[in-house]
């Protein structure tokens, strides 16, 4: 699989999204949830659309739900692999069982890298290292 983020280019249909300034971390999410956070659900048990993907680096993706392929696959060791017709995004982190129900009942509505590697999660609290979205094939 390659990397879709490899250098300056961005590959479609990820790089328009990304590169609008329109799409943002919702506001709300700043005042309810903890600095830390590395995800935010739907408001009331809720279903989103779609969900982002905020990278260390200020890029941003979004991908509607109705376009993954199933199945979306929870690895123990730290890895949710998402699939598209194209795509995988590939989620590693640590906890990230609970994170991988949101996804299964379609209420994430966005998953954040960290901006540094120092971490302030707690034990059992869910945190993200990398997320990274790779050409299949």
């Amino acid at each position: 699989m390659r990397n879709v983020f490899s250098g300056d280019r961005m590959g479609t249909p990820f790089g328009k999204a990304a590169q609008s300034g329109h799409v943002d971390v919702p506001k709300e999410a700043a005042s309810l949830l903890p600095a830390q956070a590395c995800f935010g659900l739907a408001p009331n048990h809720g279903t989103a659309y779609g969900f982002k993907m905020l990278f260390s680096d200020d890029k941003i993706a979004a991908i509607y739900y109705h376009d993954l392929v199933s199945p979306v696959s929870y690895d123990p060791a730290g890895i949710i692999d998402i699939h598209l017709s194209t795509r995988t995004i590939r989620i590693t982190g640590r906890n990230l069982k609970g994170l991988f129900e949101h996804f299964f009942d379609n209420r994430v509505l966005w998953v954040k890298e960290p901006d540094s590697l120092f971490s302030l999660a707690s034990d059992n609290q869910a945190e993200i290292e990398t997320i990274r979205i790779e050409e299949n094939g």
